[in-house]
This record gives C-alpha cells, sequence and structure tokens, in this order.
C-alpha cells in the first residue's frame, strides 16, 4: 500500500498525499505491533523490542531514510517508538506525508489478565482538504493514579500535545488534547481539543501534574 504512494508523490496534495487508504496503513501497522506487544510485562525495558521492530521496518525498505531523499516523506514510515507512562505502554507511530512530516498517532494499552489490550488512542482521520489536519506528537502524558480508599483507579486524565507537520515555517498551530477515563465510561471521553499560532522550534512539553 506504501509502494503506489511513493510513486505517486503529486497526487493528492490538498492533502499532502494522503488518502483514506492512510486509515487502511495505520491499522495494519498497529495489528502488526500489537502482534508483538501483547503480552509484554509491566515495566518490560522496551528498547530490545523498540529497535527489533524498527530494524525489521528497516530491513523491508519502509523507514524514510534522511540521508538519502527530498524533504517527501511520503510513502514511508516514522520509527516506531514505545514507552511506559505509569503503568501504561504508549505507541507511537508515523506515515509519511508530503513536505516534510509524518502523520502521527498515538495508542495506550494497559494489561487486562496476561495481555496488553489498547484502550486509547488519537488518531488523524478525515482526508479532504478543509479537515485534514496532521499532527507530529510530541508527547501523550497521563495524571497520577488516584489513591483514595473509594477512588476510581481508572479514573485519569491523557494529555496529547504536538504540532502541525510542516517544515516552511516556525510558526504553525500548536496543538493540545486532553481525555478522560474511569471505570464508568466504555470508551476515553475527549473533554478537550485545541490548537493555538505558536512559533515552534523545539518539542512541546506537559505541566506539572502529569507524567
Amino acid at each position: 500500500m506504501l509502494a503506489p504512494v511513493r510513486a505517486n508523490p503529486r497526487a493528492n496534495l490538498e492533502t499532502r498525499g494522503a488518502t483514506p487508504q492512510f486509515d487502511v496503513i495505520k491499522h495494519q501497522l498497529w495489528d502488526w505491533i500489537e502482534s508483538k506487544v501483547s503480552e509484554l510485562k509491566p515495566n518490560v525495558d522496551l528498547g530490545p523490542l523498540q529497535r527489533r521492530l524498527n530494524d525489521e521496518l528497516a530491513g523491508a525498505g519502509l523507514l524514510y531514510d534522511k540521508s538519502c531523499r527530498d524533504q517527501s516523506y511520503l510513502g514511508f514510515l516514522d520509527p516506531i517508538k514505545l514507552q511506559w507512562k505509569w503503568e501504561y505502554l504508549v505507541v507511537q507511530t508515523g506515515v509519511g506525508i508530503e513536505n516534510c512530516g509524518f502523520d502521527e498517532s498515538a495508542y495506550a494499552y494497559r494489561g487486562t489478565g496476561e495481555r496488553c489490550q489498547r484502550f486509547w488512542q488519537d488518531e488523524t482521520n478525515g482526508y479532504t482538504e478543509k479537515k485534514y489536519a496532521p499532527r507530529g506528537i510530541d508527547s501523550v502524558l497521563f495524571s497520577p493514579t488516584p489513591y483514595g480508599r473509594s477512588a476510581d483507579k481508572n479514573e485519569r486524565l491523557i494529555l496529547a500535545l504536538g504540532q502541525h507537520e510542516r517544515c516552511t515555517s516556525n510558526w504553525r498551530p500548536a496543538y493540545y488534547r486532553v481525555w478522560q477515563t474511569s471505570s464508568r465510561l466504555k470508551e476515553p471521553r475527549l473533554l478537550l481539543d485545541e490548537s493555538v499560532p505558536a512559533f515552534l522550534d523545539a518539542p512541546i512539553q506537559g505541566k506539572r501534574g502529569f507524567g
């Protein structure tokens, strides 16, 4: 699916090369990752697995090689990033787009019995000129576990911070989104989805209280 996108870099320029097929690419990528992380034990060292996943992608010629191509990342993938946030596993992926950037996604997993299961995601969808706004995700943060006697241990806030992916200017939107999770909710509830103009020359950082 990436090969035809790579072969036609001038197609769909209004969405920087992205089409609804990107959803299929993103979800096949997450299916492959989930087959590798589903039985991870909490807080195990993620370095070896992250290197192995990215080595497999590089061996298949799917990772963008910045040393030998122009500013179009279209038709390539960004290296996978794995990290623990409290007891949650956060996975970040990216699908390349025209004009130097990646349409990045983030997913969170928690242990249920013997397996890690996805319970949250932050994805860009809607591949039309007016709706499509690819984001580079700088960080995903979780509020601490509540420890009161009757507290709901699944009551958390999730903060995702990012910026519009484009290399033509440092002036571009900065994004911040907040979700609420709890045992009462079937899925995380989006509470806040905002962007502001900003001069960006470094990754966006979250404030104290999230980790």
